[in-house]
């Protein structure tokens, strides 16, 4: 028997019923593979089911009424029919009640999205749809269960949720639920910041980059996107006037997420594509030829970005590279010279990977260049990065001369020690001298005979 049936057999031996519930059953309405399985059980008390449940049974939060039960290494979540609501500030507490007489529909009805709402009897294959959900998975329409200003007000992270499915799945927001994101898009705001933030990294980490594309145009579009970055709505349409770029900043920015998306970027770079033009309409200016221009947009958009970052509750380690990745979005430009590219994988240094990709589809959504042209030119940037591979991040630290050696060598102490390790750090990188410490006391000695008074 399989774990589930193993769940099932006890259940039905107690006089309970077994169900198939959530994102499998949709997944498997739409053929797509299904990674969790995710039971509901009805007629058994609690204190009952934790008895009988095979294998190990932990019980996650007494109100819950969920058991996390592991068979054969195998984790299923059971859990009983419950009603539950968003309460609180900032709707961070859940008023949940459990009851184990509820039937399967009534459990079903405090699901967001009809196609989130069907459930299947285990055993008898019976399906159970009260709202349609199957229906609107054929029309490829999310749509909010009962009535959608009353769902969306119940949490409104489930804004949010519909926004993500779109670039999950696809599909289109049905009318009525579209008019109720909109009128309640607000209310995100009292929404704890690191449910936002999960929710819109799990947006943008969906691999298909044409549905990310259009969820994120879906967010524009019925007002949840300034409402979780209110700095972003500044781009909205907004022209840059540039022989560059024949997009608007907005458009320019979803192309370019498009684009990173396709190419399998890991999440901060998604994220640093998002917000690298987010201090574009700040910085405009416009010359005698009536051509726009961003001066230093790269600098001042780095410390929007942080701000942003840390208003969402991102880690620092997260918020410390994205700021860092949208300061050298510019950078490095197609001709590098060898000098400029060394100098740049040290100062980069974990982020050169990441800090390629944003420059990649910065490019790739400007009027001159294709999608192609863009990755043909950064694969050729690769291509030459990686006999660099010995100088990323390399610093004063990684010198092959200590400091304490350079302080006996050269009779100079504190400052003066420092700027010594500056120069033979800087002549490493710029592959003037190996890091090899007779190398560089050799280096640093002609320096120095080569600047003495005369």
């Amino acid at each position: 028997m399989t774990p589930v049936e193993k769940i099932v057999a006890a259940v039905k031996e107690a006089g309970g019923r077994t169900f198939e519930v959530g994102g499998a059953v949709r997944d498997r309405c739409l053929g797509l593979p299904c990674k969790d399985t995710d039971l509901l059980v009805t007629g058994v008390p609690a204190d009952v089911l934790q008895t009988i449940l095979p294998g190990r049974a932990e019980l996650v939060g007494q109100a819950f009424g969920v058991f996390k039960v592991t068979i054969d290494g195998e984790t299923i979540d059971v859990a009983m029919p419950r009603t539950e609501l968003s309460t609180g500030d900032g709707h961070k507490d859940f008023e949940v009640k459990c009851d184990h007489r509820l039937s399967v529909e009534e459990d079903l009805c405090r699901r967001d999205f009809t196609m989130n709402a069907i459930a299947i009897e285990c055993g008898t294959g019976a399906q159970i749809d009260p709202f349609n959900g199957r229906h609107d998975i054929s029309d490829r329409l999310i749509k909010a269960v009962g009535d959608a200003n009353e769902r969306f007000e119940e949490d409104p992270l489930r804004i949010l949720r519909a926004i993500r499915f779109v670039a999950k799945l696809g599909f289109n927001i049905e009318t009525n639920t579209a008019l109720a994101i909109q009128r309640h898009a607000s209310k995100l705001n009292t929404v704890a910041a690191e449910r936002v933030a999960e929710e819109l990294i799990r947006l943008l980490m969906n691999p298909d980059s044409q549905h990310v594309g259009k969820a994120l145009r879906c967010a524009r579009d019925l007002g949840v996107l300034e409402n979780i970055i209110p700095e972003f709505k500044d781009s909205f349409k907004f022209d840059q006037r540039s022989k560059y770029h024949c997009f608007t900043v907005d458009e320019h920015v979803f192309k370019a997420v498009e684009h990173v998306v396709h190419r399998g970027a890991s999440s901060n770079a998604r994220l640093a594509v998002l917000l690298h033009d987010i201090a574009k309409p700040r910085n405009f200016t416009v010359d005698e030829d009536g051509q726009g221009h961003f001066y230093e947009h790269e600098y001042y958009g780095a410390k929007v970005a942080k701000k942003i970052l840390q208003r969402l509750k991102f880690s620092v380690d997260d918020t410390n590279a994205v700021t860092t990745l949208v300061r050298e979005h510019l950078r490095p430009s197609y001709d590098a010279s060898e000098k400029v590219l060394r100098r740049f994988v040290a100062q980069l240094g974990p982020f050169v990977d990441d800090a390629i990709m944003v420059r990649e589809g910065d490019l790739a959504a400007h009027a001159r260049e294709s999608s192609k042209t863009a990755q043909e030119k950064m694969d050729s940037i690769r291509a030459r990065i990686l006999g660099l591979g010995a100088i990323v991040g390399f610093g004063p630290a990684n010198l092959a001369l200590k400091g304490d050696e350079i302080a006996r060598e050269f009779k100079v102490e504190f400052r003066e020690i420092g700027e010594l390790k500056k120069a033979a750090t800087q002549a490493v990188v710029d592959g003037l001298v190996p890091n090899e410490r007779e190398a560089i006391l050799k280096f640093l000695k002609e320096s120095r005979a080569e600047v003495k008074p005369t």
